[in-house]
């Protein structure tokens, strides 16, 4: 997962907001190594967008006016 969201930002996120997302991604990876699969990734327009999806978002970087968020996929199948 960690790969697929470094092809998304790596042309668009300077080096110090893609290492908040990916020191996010290893913090859960640490505390608890067998939900790593169950983060979603996505960038957003609005950060309306993010509320209205998920309830437990795990990081919301502002970057050049997208926003950028980390969050369980159980909350978005609510």
């Amino acid at each position: 997962m960690l790969k697929d969201i470094f092809y998304i930002v790596e042309e668009e996120m300077c080096n110090k907001y893609w290492n908040q997302l990916a020191q996010a991604i290893k913090e859960v990876k640490n505390n608890n190594p067998q939900e790593i699969n169950n983060l979603m990734f996505f960038k957003y327009y609005l950060k309306d967008q993010i509320t209205a999806l998920a309830s437990k978002v795990i990081i919301i970087i502002k970057f050049n006016n997208n926003f950028y968020t980390l969050f369980w996929k159980q909350d978005l199948l609510k």
